[in-house]
């Protein structure tokens, strides 16, 4: 797997820019032969850091879009076209692995933030349970304090009306 592959299209790209338009035509580095548009693929493969098979493989998609096109009079090689320059000139690929990055960097944010925002709804949902049975607990403790008392004051009762009962008794005895 090649990596970096829209880094290497765009330094592709710019190769074959600047051969065509000259500026970078010497002896060393490409066909001294005058008029020639095309870069030397063995050129092609030194100056990105391929080799063939990894070239033919990431430009196939460059050909058939037509921002490259197989040149093979007198050399063979690669030459731009009118798309690839546009392509160069506007940072194609460079753009494209810059959108990656944006939507992996994105697609982490999102899902953070959706984890975040669970977590955050399960400790909600978790204190809102306690406090609710906290509450029951208190009303449940309210009721059984209530509960006592009531039989707490029924004995009250209860005793005072036997004292009654006594003393009366008491009384009539004396």
């Amino acid at each position: 797997m090649i990596q970096d592959v829209n880094k290497k299209r765009h330094k592709l790209l710019e190769l074959l820019a600047k051969k065509k338009s000259g500026a970078l035509y010497t002896e060393d580095n490409f066909s001294s032969r005058k008029g020639v548009i095309g870069v030397e693929i063995d050129v092609i493969t030194k100056n990105i850091g391929v080799t063939r098979n990894q070239l033919i493989v990431f430009t196939e998609a460059m050909v058939s879009d037509g921002e490259i096109q197989f040149y093979g009079i007198d050399i063979d090689g690669y030459s731009i076209t009118r798309k690839g320059m546009s392509s160069y000139l506007s940072r194609k690929y460079l753009d494209l692995d810059t959108n990656k990055r944006r939507e992996k960097s994105s697609f982490y944010i999102r899902n953070t933030v959706s984890l975040v925002s669970i977590i955050i709804a399960a400790i909600s949902i978790s204190l809102n349970m306690y406090q609710w049975q906290s509450k029951e607990e208190q009303h449940q403790d309210q009721e059984l304090l209530k509960d006592k008392l009531e039989d707490i004051h029924r004995r009250i009762n209860s005793i005072e009306e036997s004292s009654k009962k006594k003393d009366s008794l008491l009384q009539r005895t004396f």
